[in-house]
C-alpha cells in the first residue's frame, strides 16, 4: 500500500470508531471520497 492509501485506511478505521462512539461527523475526508 502507498501512503496515501494506507492514510485513507487509518481515517477509514478512525471512522468507523468514532460512528461507533456516536460522534461520528461529517468531515473533509469523508466530503472528498
Amino acid at each position: 500500500l502507498s501512503k496515501k492509501e494506507l492514510k485513507k485506511k487509518e481515517l477509514a478505521e478512525l471512522d468507523a470508531v468514532l460512528a461507533e462512539l456516536g460522534l461520528n461527523k461529517p468531515t473533509e475526508q469523508d466530503e472528498s471520497q
